[in-house]
Order: structure tokens, then sequence, then C-alpha cells
């Protein structure tokens, strides 16, 4: 993120794009060598042989993903004195789509900047974020990125609203909470339109707790391999 007195710009730092890019390159090519490695196994019983092109072609599509979250390091979101320039990937859920979001939009062209947290739950993990978007006069909604809670370092999106919102006139809109549901359902359906009603306010603060302890016990047991590594004999 760079700042100065007149312009705000949030997005990935040039290291943490290379970074990124590498290690999903990298996956990618892996996922791609084992899909091979599965396509060549010459097997006879007809059940194992189907079972093994199906790996790989599960693998293959692990390899397409990898390269679909590349898409993610072109975010950028500018917000400059007398409009806000925008550059963001295009999403379905968690997961990144071909194709990017592209505009320009002056400050008289912005109707509301809201935000709200999604509530994503599978297989008892967790995960609460806030998103952010902005409505333009002629009702056209754009994402302006979204910031998971408890999940260390994240792209200020929440600055770059409140910016835009004081430039446009206004103040950033809470949606309140929706849920989301599972992963796999969000990839299906996508999340849930900004229109939808929010969870009421006792049970948002449920989710958070249990978002909040999804983390925790995630970092616990990271330090307990960490510990049982350290204490294990060479």
């Amino acid at each position: 993120m760079t700042m100065n007195q007149e312009t705000l710009v949030v997005r990935l730092s040039p290291l943490r794009i290379a970074m990124t890019g590498i290690g999903l390159v990298l996956c990618a090519l892996v996922f791609l060598s084992l899909a091979a490695l599965a396509a060549m196994i010459d097997v006879s019983p007809p059940l194992l042989r189907a079972a093994l092109l199906l790996g790989s072609l599960i693998l293959v599509g692990l390899a397409l993903l990898m390269l679909l979250f590349l898409t993610a390091t072109v975010f950028r979101i500018e917000v400059a004195p007398d409009k806000v320039r925008l550059r963001l990937p295009r999403t379905r859920g968690p997961i990144p789509l071909p194709g990017v979001i592209r505009a320009e939009l002056p400050y008289s062209a912005i109707a509301a900047v809201e935000r709200r947290e999604e509530i994503y739950a599978s297989f008892g993990v967790v995960t609460v974020q806030t998103a952010f978007s902005l409505m333009t006069r002629d009702g056209v909604r754009f994402p302006l990125g979204v910031m998971a809670e408890n999940w260390g370092l994240q792209l200020p999106c929440d600055k770059a609203a409140d910016l835009i919102a004081a430039r446009a006139g206004g103040a950033v809109f809470d949606h309140g909470a929706v849920r989301v549901g599972g992963i796999v359902r969000a990839v299906v359906h996508d999340v849930p339109p900004w229109t939808t009603e929010p969870i009421s306010a006792p049970e948002r603060a449920r989710w958070r707790r249990r978002g909040a302890m999804t983390v925790q016990i995630i970092m616990l047991l990271f330090a307990v391999g960490a510990i049982a590594r350290a204490c294990s004999p060479k």
C-alpha cells in the first residue's frame, strides 16, 4: 500500500506478487506432474484404471485453479482526489474467475459504500470476513475487497472504503452479517446478494466467537506440532 496526502492506493507489494505468483505456478506444476504420472500408470483392472484417470482429471483441475488464483494479484484500488480507479479480480464466492473488473468512477457517480460480514462454515471450521462494495447511481455494484478477521496482515480495504465514502459525501453503511455456508456452496451459488436480510446481532456475535475460536485452535495445533517436532529424537 502507498499513501500520500491526496491519493490512497491499496494493492499487493511487488515482492508479495512475485512470491505469490512463484508459489502458485510451482503448485500448478506439481499437480500437473502428478496428473501425468497417474495417467501413465498402466493397470489392468478397468475400475482401477478409471479411478486413476479420475484422479488425474482432479489434479489437472487443481492446477488450473492455482493458475486462476494468479488473477488475485491484479488487485488495485486507487482513491484519487477526483475519482476512484478499480482493477479487481472477478470472483465467485472465494474462488477467482477469468477476467478483470476495471472501472473509473467520479465520486458524483457513487450512491453508497457498504460493508457486511460474510460467515463461512465448513466441517466445523468457521471463517468470518468483512466484504466491502460500492453502488453507483446507475445501480451497478463493484466489490472493494474483503478482510478476513483474525487472520493476520490484511490489505486495508476498510481504509479505502472509508475514504471513498467520505469523498462521496457519506459514510460506509453497515449491512450486518450474512451466512454464506460452506465454500462449495459459495462456489456453486456465489455469496448471498447484498439485499439479503442480515442475521440477528446475538447470532452475529456467536459466529464471530466461533470464528475466533477456529483461529485459536489452528494456531494451537501448529504450536503442538512444532513442539512435538522439536522434542522428537533426531
